[in-house]
């Protein structure tokens, strides 16, 4: 098992890296959007031309700086927090989408399961209540990792985390590392 200072190394080949890889260089690009004191090396009228279309031209019409000088004149509604969610919702999406089909159903795959779920309701865990619509409550499996536990045992609206943002459990490195984990697991098991 990793340490927590260990490099968390996402190779060429393996499940994650080009999630892993568009995830954490999109990661560096928020962080400079925001940071006022860093100059880019682009004109306001800059484009990215290899963006091509089959409906609209290269380039598509975007034009980063515009973005950029609304983000550092407080202009994005975003903002920086709801853009690092939003960046790590499409991670846990595309990364359990990835997998599933090599799930073992385990703690571990039914904790990024949740990771999922929740990514998929506004970074918040909507587990199911037991009988709806004639199925079984969630969460309907132990979802263990790393000593953080989703108790399977309180269904629906009575768990405790139900309603309460993935955040409360998580930072991005430890997603990271959780997929770090998985991959793991995946590669371990021939996948």
């Amino acid at each position: 098992m990793i340490g927590p200072n260990d490099a968390l190394v996402f190779g060429p080949g393996r499940p994650f890296h080009a999630m892993v890889l568009a995830y954490t260089t999109a990661l560096v690009g928020v962080g400079i959007i925001w940071d006022t004191t860093v100059v880019l090396p682009y004109e306001d009228d800059h484009q990215f031309k290899f963006l091509n279309g089959k409906v609209r031209d290269a380039g598509g019409g975007l034009f980063p700086m515009e973005r950029v000088n609304e983000a550092r004149r407080g202009e994005n509604s975003a903002g920086m927090e709801p853009t690092v969610n939003a960046l790590t919702s499409m991670l846990l999406n595309s990364a359990y989408e990835a997998v599933r089909k090599h799930s073992d159903k385990g703690p571990v795959f039914e904790f990024l399961r949740h990771l999922r779920n929740a990514a998929s309701h506004g970074q918040k865990f909507n587990f199911r209540d037991p009988n709806h619509k004639g199925k079984g409550g969630e969460p309907s499996r132990p979802a263990v990792w790393r000593g953080i536990t989703i108790d399977h045992n309180l269904q629906g609206r009575q768990n405790p985390i139900y309603g309460t943002s993935f955040w409360a459990l998580l930072e991005p490195v430890d997603i990271l590392l959780l997929l770090y984990d998985i991959e793991e697991t995946l590669i371990a098991a021939g996948h």
